[in-house]
């Protein structure tokens, strides 16, 4: 999926260019946060932690999927 979104990222259209960054954004942040729970377990389920920033990632994959740049819409797929 990193990779993906990279690509994404760079392309030339620009609701794509900002599909991959929100995509590596949340990616980032949930690696990290898996890292950190680890080394010192969190009180609460991490998906409960991320619980907002997973629904509105969810609501943008559901809006992406139908959009015409043919690769983005797969990564929402």
């Amino acid at each position: 999926m990193l990779r993906k979104a990279e690509g994404i990222k760079e392309s030339l259209d620009k609701e794509a260019q900002l599909f991959g960054q929100q995509t590596l954004d949340l990616l980032g942040t949930l690696i990290s946060a898996v890292y950190n729970a680890r080394n010192t377990p969190p009180d609460k389920s991490l998906s409960e932690t991320y619980c907002l920033e997973l629904m509105l990632y969810q609501k943008l994959c559901v809006q992406m999927q139908t959009y015409a740049h043919k690769k983005s819409a797969a990564l929402a797929t």
